[in-house]
C-alpha cells in the first residue's frame, strides 16, 4: 500500500503531514507512486483557489481540458471534473474503484482489487478525479498509437506496443483497465499484422533489387564479351559507367540484399569489367602494333614509287605503279593521322612520273601531227609535177613503159 511517507511526490512541501505529525486540515489525496505520469499535465494547468482560500488567481499559459490541481498554500486539493471525456470516465470509475472508511482508493483491475492511493485526512466529493484523468491519459496514449499503427515502421511497432504494456502493468489509476489492455492486445495483433505486411514489402523490394543487380552484372558481361575487333569501345565504355552508376544509386537507396549475394554478383561485375579494360588495352595495343606495320609497308612503297619516278619506260613503269597501287590498297591502314600523310606522299612521288608520261605523250602526239602534214605536203606536191608532165594522166590514161 503506497502512504504518503513511501511517496515522494506527496512531499509538496516541508509542512505535509505524515501519520506521526498533527495533520493539518486537507482534502486533498496522497499521491502514490503513479504520480510521474500526472506530472507531464501539470505544465499545462492553472492554479485554481482552494476550497478554504482563495489567493488572488494565477494567469495560465495554455488551455487545458483538465482542471488543474490547486498546490498555492502547499496542501494539494482534488481536482473537479469539467470536461466531457472526464465526467463520462467518472460516471465508469463507480464501477472499477472505491473508497474505504480510512480514506483509501481501491480500483478493480481484472477482478482483483488494488490500491491506488490514500485520502490521509477528508475525503473530497470527487475522490476519484485525480486517477480518473491518470486513466484518461493512458486511454489517450492508445489511441494514439491505434491512429499511428497502420504507418509505423517494425522498430517503432514494438518499442509503442512495450510502453503501453509499461504503462499498463500496475497503473495508479481508476477506470476499466482490462479493457485497455484488451483493445493493446487487439493493436498488439494488428501490429503483427502491420509487421509481416512490412516483412512482405521488404522480401518484395530485395527481390527487386536482386533483380536489378543481376540484369546490371548480366549487362556487363555481355559488354565485356564481346568480339575486341567489333566492339565500339568509346561507347562500350560509356555503358559500362552508367551500369557502375546504377549499382552505386542502387546500393544508396534500394534495401539491403544479402552479404553474400551481393559479394558474389559484385565479383562478377568487378571481373566483366577487368576483362572490358583487358581486352580494350591488348586490342589497341595490337592496333598499334599493326598500325606501325602498315605504316612501315607503306613507308616502302612510298621509297619505291620515288625510284619509279625517273622512269622513261612509260609503259613498264605504269604498270610497276599499278603493282604498287595494290600492294597499298593490301597493306590494310595505318592511323588515321598517319594514313592520311602517308598517301598525300604516295601521290606526290608518282606525280612526277605521271606528269612526265603525260608531257612526253603530247610531244609525241605533236611531233607525229607534224610528221604527217609534211607528208601530206609532200605527195601533194608530188601529184602536181605529174599531173604538169604527162596530160590526161590520172583520167584513164597510163604511160607506156618499154622493155
Amino acid at each position: 500500500m503506497n502512504t504518503p511517507e513511501e511517496n515522494p511526490a506527496t512531499a509538496t512541501t516541508e509542512s505535509t503531514p505524515t501519520p506521526t505529525q498533527t495533520p493539518e486540515k486537507t482534502s486533498a489525496p496522497v499521491l502514490d507512486a503513479g504520480e510521474e505520469m500526472a506530472k507531464t499535465q501539470t505544465s499545462d494547468l492553472a492554479t485554481a483557489p482552494s476550497p478554504e482560500e482563495k489567493p488572488a488567481p494565477q494567469p495560465t499559459t495554455q488551455k487545458s481540458n483538465f482542471t488543474p490541481v490547486d498546490l498555492s498554500n502547499g496542501k494539494p486539493q482534488a481536482p473537479q471534473v469539467h470536461s466531457p471525456a472526464e465526467k463520462l470516465a467518472m460516471e465508469e470509475a463507480a464501477k472499477y474503484g472505491r473508497v474505504d472508511a480510512e480514506g483509501r482508493v481501491f480500483v478493480n483491475d481484472a477482478g482483483v482489487e488494488r490500491e491506488v492511493g490514500q485520502y490521509p485526512d477528508e475525503v473530497p466529493a470527487q475522490p476519484f478525479a485525480l486517477y480518473v484523468r491518470r486513466f484518461l491519459d493512458l486511454q489517450a496514449q492508445v489511441d494514439l498509437a491505434q491512429a499511428r499503427m497502420p504507418g509505423l515502421k517494425a522498430n517503432e511497432i514494438d518499442s509503442t506496443l512495450h510502453s503501453l504494456d509499461k504503462a499498463l502493468e500496475s497503473p495508479m489509476a481508476v477506470g476499466n483497465l482490462e479493457g485497455l489492455r484488451q483493445r493493446v492486445a487487439a493493436l498488439r495483433e494488428s501490429g503483427q499484422a502491420r509487421k509481416e505486411e512490412l516483412a512482405q514489402l521488404r522480401e518484395e523490394a530485395k527481390a527487386k533489387t536482386l533483380a536489378l543487380r543481376t540484369s546490371i552484372v548480366e549487362g556487363a558481361e555481355k559488354i565485356a564479351s564481346q568480339d575486341p575487333h567489333r566492339t565500339q569501345w568509346k561507347q562500350s565504355g560509356t555503358r559500362l559507367r552508367e551500369l557502375l552508376d546504377q549499382w552505386k544509386e542502387s546500393q544508396r537507396k534500394g534495401p539491403h540484399i544479402d552479404r553474400a549475394t551481393e559479394d558474389a554478383l559484385w565479383k562478377r561485375f568487378s571481373a566483366a569489367r577487368t576483362a572490358f579494360d583487358r581486352h580494350r588495352k591488348q586490342y589497341f595495343s595490337n592496333l598499334d602494333a599493326k598500325q606501325a606495320e602498315v605504316k612501315a609497308k607503306k613507308e616502302a612503297l612510298i621509297a619505291r614509287a620515288k625510284e619509279l619516278a625517273t622512269s622513261t619506260d612509260w609503259a613498264r613503269t605504269s604498270a610497276l605503279y599499278r603493282e604498287l597501287m595494290n600492294e597499298w590498297k593490301a597493306a590494310g591502314q595505318a592511323s588515321r593521322r598517319d594514313d592520311n600523310s602517308l598517301w598525300e606522299r604516295f601521290r606526290e612521288a608518282q606525280q612526277g612520273f605521271f606528269d612526265a608520261r603525260q608531257a612526253a605523250n603530247q610531244q609525241a602526239d605533236q611531233d607525229e601531227a607534224a610528221s604527217l602534214a609534211a607528208k601530206e605536203k609532200a605527195v601533194g606536191a608530188g601529184q602536181s609535177a605529174v599531173t604538169n608532165q604527162e596530160p590526161g594522166y590520172g583520167k584513164g590514161h597510163f604511160p607506156r613503159f618499154v622493155g
